[in-house]
């Protein structure tokens, strides 16, 4: 196995093997499943890889330009998905979704047994704070060689995921699992994108070509020992249609500063839901105050939170807020005409992927993104950095700031508050970050995604 020149320290060799075994023994592995695929209900274009019985299946694999590889784990990973197959079906490249939460069987509820534990600590983190938030601040950044380890082993598992899948097939892979698998049974050309901008080993796939959105972790991973032909600064991972959009975008959030418009503030929820309690009490103080509701429309994506759209429902009611709730994508697209009769608008899906989608078409039409600091931070957006979940994201935040396109984190609701009354009274930094999100698209800073379809498809 390679590890980057390295070995696990003696626990994680004892541990990590007793730990995967234990785990196929809770969920046994089957040697091959029956996968199909079939189109996407959500995205005209793109097809989806499923169980053999899945509705508008076709009964197996057919011949693929290019795959694409994620785990519905919250909504960063799948939305680094969307960055890529949004263009490759741009562009005309015949591609599938293979999500391993979407398979029935043994080994994709292993899987999301695993993510299930991620997003209950996640959401205890935020909610507790304190030590409890320390000590999974810490977990965050610990993704050594032991963690690479762990999942390589695990990987080498469960192969049967990639059943009937075509080797030589190029495969963009957005979290390492999907990558390790493909390692694992040999595939010819994997690309892999990195999430976040802290160096881990566990986030790297050894094999494969390893993009990352910041010239800094590139340089981190060389001072790590990680040879570079192996790993490459690409951009940042952005959809194609903020991409395509972006120009007539800054214009429009430009012209609203000029003329003192309200201006339109998009707040989603995460996967995880980890930010639920600090989004309610921070939505609910911005329409406390009378000069916030009257200088700002706030677009809440609750995501597929049910409980989370009730608690934004329950206080817009009470404070008598002129409403709509949109949970369609038509619906999402036509943001403009709704924002004309309404005070606040809010987004509800019963799917994931819609929940993803929405955000990304919602960027379009909005002047500030306020969000945790996770792959949103490194869309092209003036972004407002809430508090972070897990100390990995504190390093998102101080690249975007220091890029000149979004604020500091604010850690608490407070601090977050003060950002939106200082740009009413001078929304001068918010002309500078578009100015300078307009100077990075020039240098293609946010074409990450069109590398990685580049590097996966070149001869």
């Amino acid at each position: 196995m390679k590890l980057y020149g390295k070995k696990p320290d003696l626990a994680a060799s004892v541990f990590n093997p007793l730990v995967v075994d234990w785990l196929m023994a809770m969920y046994p592995p089957a040697q091959k499943l029956d996968l199909s695929a079939g189109p996407s209900p959500y995205y005209p274009g793109l097809e989806l890889i499923g169980g053999i019985n899945e509705e508008n299946s076709v009964g197996g694999l057919k011949p693929y330009e290019l795959y694409t590889g994620t785990i519905r784990m919250g909504y960063g990973h799948h939305r680094m998905a969307f960055s890529v197959y949004s263009q490759s079906v741009e562009r005309g490249i015949s591609t599938a979704l293979h999500d391993l939460l979407a398979i029935d069987c043994n080994e994709a509820t292993c899987i999301e047994r695993l993510d299930s534990l991620y997003s209950q600590f996640s959401r205890l983190a935020t909610d507790i704070g304190g030590p409890v938030e320390w000590i999974w601040g810490k977990a965050m950044t610990g993704g050594g060689i032991g963690a690479l380890h762990f999942s390589m082993l695990l990987a080498g598992r469960l192969i049967s995921l990639y059943s009937g899948m075509d080797r030589e097939t190029p495969i963009i892979t957005t979290y390492p699992l999907n990558a390790h698998i493909a390692a694992a049974l040999g595939f010819e050309r994997i690309i892999h994108l990195v999430n976040d901008t802290l160096p881990q080993y566990f986030l790297l796939c050894p094999g494969a070509l390893n993009l990352v959105q910041t010239r800094h972790m590139r340089d981190g991973y060389l001072e790590m020992g990680i040879d570079e032909n192996e790993v490459e600064f690409a951009g940042h991972w952005v959809s194609e249609p903020v991409l395509s959009t972006l120009e007539n975008a800054i214009s429009d959030r430009m012209r609203r500063l000029e003329r003192r418009e309200r201006l339109r503030l998009l707040i989603p929820v995460g996967g995880a839901g980890a930010q639920k309690k600090f989004l309610k009490n921070w939505v609910n103080s911005i329409f406390d105050d009378e000069a916030l509701r009257e200088g700002y429309v706030p677009i809440i994506n609750c995501g597929d939170h049910q409980d989370f759209l009730d608690t934004i429902l329950g206080i817009l009611n009470k404070k008598e807020i002129r409403y709509k709730v949109c949970n369609t994508l038509s619906d999402v697209q036509n943001l403009p005409a709704i924002l004309e009769d309404f005070d606040a608008v809010v987004f509800h899906f019963d799917s994931r992927y819609e929940a993803v989608y929405a955000t990304d078409y919602a960027i379009v039409y909005s002047d500030i993104l306020a969000t945790k600091p996770s792959e949103l931070a490194f869309y092209p957006i003036p972004r407002l950095f809430l508090r972070r979940v897990g100390d990995h994201e504190s390093y998102s935040a101080d690249y975007g700031f220091k890029l000149g396109e979004s604020t500091p984190e604010r850690r608490s609701e407070k601090e977050a508050l003060n950002d939106l009354k200082e740009w009413q009274s001078d929304p001068t930094p918010l002309k500078q970050m578009n100015e300078t999100i307009a100077a990075n698209h020039a240098m293609r800073l946010y074409n990450g995604s069109s590398v990685a379809i580049e590097r996966a498809l070149e001869e």
